[in-house]
């Protein structure tokens, strides 16, 4: 099976686990408050990361590399869509985790070349990151706990570069998943 095929498989029933995850506790809800299995515990919580990106990147074979520095403010300003939360349900010692991070980036510019040098670039950025995985508390004190954790996490990243009009690579389309 061809990498990128099985990378978005991966997403795709990463989001649907994430997803059955947060309708599932409903339904045992349900069932749990008339039987002696009150312990079962859901948590659901939206976050926010802060990053900055700085560093040295390359497009094109044969052309410089290009240093990068974009601040938070830099990112927030071109970020289309973004979501973060952790869900875990929880029953005694066991547990069940699962985060998730999605992200859409675009932005566009216009070199100050002179015509006919000039060109406009487009950039789109989609990010997904999920987790899951098991838990076992091995310490449960009324202020402190530990837990054991083990899960899978899957990266997609989806990147296009559109160069516009000019002599210099014009009408070009750079992309890349990985």
């Amino acid at each position: 099976m061809n990498r990128i095929i099985l990378k978005n498989l991966m997403a795709r029933v990463l989001g649907i686990l994430w997803i059955a995850a947060l309708t599932i506790p409903a339904a045992w809800a349900s069932k749990t408050e008339d039987s002696s299995n009150k312990d079962w515990s859901f948590t659901v919580a939206p976050y926010v990361w802060g990053a900055g990106l700085k560093g040295t990147t390359s497009t094109l074979p044969r052309l410089p590399s290009v240093d990068i520095d974009a601040s938070f403010k830099d990112i927030a300003d071109h970020l289309d869509f973004g979501f973060m939360g952790v869900a875990e349900l929880r029953k005694g010692r066991f547990g069940v985790i699962t985060d998730i991070v999605y992200t859409k980036i675009s932005a566009d510019s216009s070199s100050t070349l002179p015509s006919p040098l000039n060109r406009n670039l487009d950039l789109d950025s989609r990010t997904f990151m999920g987790t899951l995985a098991g838990a076992y508390r091995l310490v449960d004190e009324e202020h402190t706990w530990i837990d054991l954790v083990l899960g899978v996490r899957g990266w997609y990243v989806d990147t296009d570069l559109d160069v516009g009009p000019g002599i210099l690579a014009s009408g070009r389309k750079i992309g890349h998943k990985e």
